[in-house]
């Protein structure tokens, strides 16, 4: 009897359960409607159809003939699971109807997530009298005058663009897109995006963030130490202020990885994830925000891919909540499959990501349901061997793709299009020794493509960008350069707040000199134990430092929560000729060993300041040793020394491998940290920046039990294609650089 009993108490509390989600059901006009599946056929899953929730409808002719008119209703879904059907057009009374329905699943649980819709809705112009017409759908109504004056079109978009020397432009591309055109790049791995009428760039190179609106640059120099790609832009919505997200790792120390968040001013400066050091070495990177700005999508990336690369994406997709810090699995790393880095780009209702994980076939996963759907390249195209670089287009129901020979001396491409109800077709092919990439879209019509010449790099490959209509008509060249990011086209607003510019005449000058420090150098801390550093300068300059005024990290062990601090309280200055000072809070490193880590000071605009009598006249450091009292012996010699692999190629071409071979001597017990590095670009690591430019890198740790040499051996490819003498490089404890070169023909 208990056991009845029982089971009805959860029969009920299940279909209380069930009630109290199960939406309403309307009868009067105007409101959702929903319907039930009672007894579905049989294999499929139980479904309810209702209204979308539509928010406005805008009306569009093209600018050629006026007298076709779209209407492009906007709505919100408001779970993960519906799916947008087909419209219902009807025409009566000088009324155009539109209905709009959804369906979702009611046999499983649905994300409640709000995403917005955009569809783009062909009216039946055709035997209309000129007057005034009305356009409804699911309740929202607007008008029109028939035939539609047609809106001055756009010619504001702006790209930027990174040359062939290196340097960022910005290219206005004066191109006739139509008003409610909706630019779209949606790629993985994004180096910017827009907000408010400004771009937010990440300087590979330079390993620094800056934001132009097309009439200057502006460093961002609260982005400290970023991964060279991974910038993501929320443009905010309503009064939450627009964000920006971007990756940091520590090289010189414990590579950990960290996502940094803040304003686009810099305020609200916040470590939103930690990433300890993995093996093999992966980072963080900030990928796109979802729309409402709540979830940050990040991915985990191998470090120091190397090769002849053309289709790179992610390897990897997941979200976390910007304010519970709740993480979620997308799609989690897998660095046992190959390829890595083949996920290409996601929809804007961010359900849809294109890959090309399979070999010469893009993959379209639903990450509702987790299916995937293949979508095979056309059948005209031979010689292929490598796909990628797909492209949702804004309404998301096409998809751009390249295809390539990759054969790097005689490289050959096209691009295609394909609807994702299947079918493709080649809309353009290159010319012998270059291939394409998709940037993006321009509109639901429009494509940005550049090409790119593997054969002429130097030090960048020469690029140009091109538009082409998706039944490839149209194609023209816009710009030299590789594709970097846009400007938003909605509106045009100042720079981020800084000084005013002062004419050249009257422009003071920054410069600072090195005083001294604490004389805490060389102390012994155990693992983890805070201390605070104090170094002195002098303004030796004419300008008046206050607090924007940065002391920064150059390089070495990250020991801090931040890469960077103001010298001076808000509302103190430092007037020239005066001293200052500077006092940094430290945390000793978690493992024994002996490190250093170097800083320097900038200014209101960012740029560096020189430090008469600092190190290399632009920084000062602090060393400390840490022990845990295990460890009492002390590096006496290191060496290293870098050999061509017997039997491989000729060297500095591309069949010949090397050896690298370093060698570390302690007069006893010790645990020594060790970097390895390399001008070739292909050991599997990180990055690092010293005056020379950036290489790849690998650390390690080597535990000595007593006196005695220990070797590490690394076995890679060298510099092909760019055959210049290849430089190897050892540094013990963070001490100085030793390096041996071996000599290109």
């Amino acid at each position: 009897m208990k056991k009845v009993l029982v089971i009805n108490i959860l029969l009920g509390l299940f279909l209380l359960v069930l009630s109290a989600c199960a939406p309403l059901s309307h009868a009067s006009g105007g409101l959702p409607t929903e319907v039930l599946l009672a007894t579905p056929p049989s294999g499929l899953p139980l479904t309810s159809t209702r209204d979308a929730q539509v928010t406005s409808i805008e009306i569009q002719s093209q600018q050629a003939d006026p007298t076709r008119v779209n209407a492009i209703v906007k709505g919100k879904l408001s779970d993960s699971c519906s799916t947008l059907q087909s419209p219902q057009v009807s025409f009566a009374s000088g009324n155009f109807n539109i209905k709009l329905t959804v369906v979702s699943p009611v046999d499983r649980g649905c994300i409640q997530i709000i995403t917005p819709f955009e569809q783009t809705i062909a009216l039946d112009t055709g035997d209309l009298a000129p007057g005034m017409y009305t356009v409804n759908a699911n309740g929202v109504s607007t008008s029109f005058n028939f035939p539609v004056e047609s809106a001055q079109p756009l010619s504001s978009l702006k790209l930027v663009v990174q040359a062939t020397d290196g340097s960022f432009q910005v290219v206005n591309l004066d191109l006739p897109l139509n008003p409610t055109a909706r630019p779209t790049f949606n790629n993985f791995l994004p180096y910017g995006g827009g907000a408010v009428g400004s771009a937010y760039v990440l300087d590979p190179n330079q390993l620094k963030a800056f934001v132009t609106n097309g009439n200057g640059f502006r460093d961002l120099v609260f982005v400290q130490s970023p991964t060279p790609y991974g910038l993501a832009v929320w443009p905010g919505e309503g009064p939450a202020q627009a964000r920006l997200a971007w990756a940091t790792q520590n090289i010189s120390g414990d590579a950990s990885s960290t996502i940094k968040v803040s304003n686009l001013d810099g305020t609200q400066f916040d470590t939103l994830l930690t990433q300890e050091a993995t093996n093999p070495p992966e980072q963080l990177v900030a990928e796109f925000w979802s729309a409402d700005g709540q979830w940050l999508y990040f991915s985990k990336e191998p470090v120091g891919l190397g090769g002849y690369i053309l289709f790179s994406g992610g390897s990897s997709l997941y979200k976390i909540n910007v304010s519970t810090k709740e993480i979620i699995d997308v799609i989690p790393t897998d660095l046992s499959k190959e390829p890595v880095a083949c996920l290409d780009a996601i929809s804007a209702d961010l359900r849809y990501v294109a890959d090309h994980c399979l070999q010469n076939v893009i993959s379209v996963r639903d990450l509702v349901n987790g299916t995937s759907s293949p979508i095979q390249p056309p059948a005209e195209i031979s010689g292929y061997q490598v796909v990628g670089s797909s492209r949702f287009s804004p309404s998301g129901d096409h998809l751009a793709y390249a295809l390539a020979k990759s054969e790097q001396d005689k490289e050959q491409g096209w691009v295609a299009i394909t609807s994702l109800n299947g079918g493709s077709q080649v809309i353009l092919t290159s010319p012998v020794n270059s291939y394409y990439t998709v940037a993006g879209w321009l509109d639901d019509q429009t494509l940005l493509v550049q090409t790119t010449n593997p054969l002429d790099c130097s030090p960048f490959c020469k690029s140009e960008l091109w538009t082409v209509k998706i039944d490839g008509s149209e194609a023209q060249k816009v710009a030299d350069g590789s594709f970097v990011a846009a400007i938003p086209n909605d509106a045009t607003i100042q720079l981020p707040a800084g000084p005013t510019a002062t004419p050249v005449s009257t422009a003071c000058t920054d410069a600072a000199e090195y005083i001294g420090d604490d004389g805490l150098d060389d102390t012994t801390y155990a693992p983890n134990m805070a201390f605070t550093k104090t170094w002195t300068v002098k303004n030796v300059g004419t300008c008046t430092w206050d607090s924007r005024y940065m002391v920064y990290q150059v390089s070495g062990v990250y020991m801090t929560q931040q890469p960077g601090y103001w010298i001076v309280p808000q509302g103190q200055t430092v007037a020239p000729g005066q001293a200052v000072d500077i006092s940094v809070g430290m945390t000793s490193y978690p493992k024994n060993g002996t490190y250093r880590s170097d800083w320097g000071l900038k200014n209101a605009d960012g740029q560096v300041i020189p430090l008469e009598g600092g190190t290399d006249n632009n920084s000062f450091y602090v060393e400390i040793k840490v022990s845990d009292g295990t460890d009492t012996g002390k590096v006496t010699d290191y060496s290293i020394g870098i050999s061509q692999e017997q039997g491989s190629g000729e060297v500095c071409t591309a069949d010949a491998t090397y050896f690298v071979h370093a060698y570390i001597t302690t007069d006893g017990p010790a645990t020594v940290p060790y970097e390895i590095g390399s001008s070739a670009g292909q050991i599997s690591a990180g990055y690092f920046e010293d005056e020379n430019g950036k290489y790849s890198y690998v650390t390690g740790e080597l535990s000595f039990d007593k006196a005695s040499t220990q070797q590490v051996d690394l076995r890679f490819v060298g510099a092909y294609p760019h055959p210049d003498d290849i430089t190897v490089m050892l540094r013990v404890a963070g001490g100085e650089w030793l390096s041996t070169k071996l000599y290109c023909p």
